[in-house]
């Protein structure tokens, strides 16, 4: 799977979790399971998703549909830095 597939994925999964900004929020919790900036994320749309990291946004999109804070995911997300 894409870097976009993942994005777009995650956007309606948060979109029918009633959740606001879901496109944002995929968006900051993607870019916290690469690890990586909103430039890097922009130039890699196109790139192949790595396991680890698709491991990681799926288990903090879960957590973000239950109701945890999206800034208390993503500061969670980069300190344990699952980075492929």
């Amino acid at each position: 799977m894409k870097l976009r597939d993942a994005w777009v994925r995650g956007r309606r999964r948060l979109k029918r979790a009633d959740l606001p900004d879901a496109g944002l929020e995929s968006q900051a919790l993607l870019r916290a399971a690469l690890g990586i900036d909103r430039t890097a994320f922009f130039t890699r749309l196109n790139e192949a998703m790595p396991p680890r990291s698709a491991d990681a946004f799926e288990q903090i999109l879960q957590r973000r549909m239950q109701g945890e804070p999206l800034a208390y995911l993503q500061a969670a997300a980069n300190s344990t830095d699952s980075t492929s």
